[in-house]
């Protein structure tokens, strides 16, 4: 699938709030060109999409509902991911190098290959279920302090 669903796309509209600032004509943007760099998604409501691939980088997920979603293999390099909802997404081989993910709900989550260079999870909720075999971790924030074990 090449695009977000359009049952998909019309969700991200239907659950909304006046509080939350992403820009209908960016999920547009996203949803055809699978690229919405440093752009502004803050609160979207994207449960399950399927961004395999797209390029998100620099952009600001902050409090995003993406549970489920395919971002695999996606770059995601200098994203705002805190507070965001990744519980049970795949993220299997993500370019995550810089990313804020600082309170961000993690329960279950595919990071398996994923890099987490430079990656602040210090604060991340749930994420003792996390699949991190084969990440890069270097200079990579956890609660339990930074993991250098990748840096070379």
């Amino acid at each position: 699938m090449s695009r977000l669903s359009p049952m998909l796309f019309a969700l991200s509209f239907s659950f909304a709030t006046s509080s939350q600032a992403f820009d209908a004509n960016q999920v547009k943007k996203l949803a055809a060109l699978r690229e919405c760099k440093a752009c502004d998604l803050s609160g979207a409501v994207l449960p399950f999409a399927t961004l395999k691939n797209a390029d998100l980088s620099g952009a600001d997920l902050s409090g995003a509902n993406l549970k489920g979603a395919d971002l695999s293999g996606a770059v995601l390099k200098g994203t705002n991911l805190s507070h965001a909802d990744l519980s049970e997404s795949d993220l299997n081989g993500a370019n995550l190098g810089g990313a804020d993910l600082k309170g961000a709900n993690l329960y279950s989550v595919n990071l398996l290959r994923a890099n987490l260079t430079d990656a602040d999870l210090s604060t991340a909720s749930n994420a003792g279920k996390v699949t991190v075999g084969e990440a890069v971790l270097c200079r990579t924030k956890l609660a339990s302090g930074e993991e250098n074990r990748d840096c070379k």
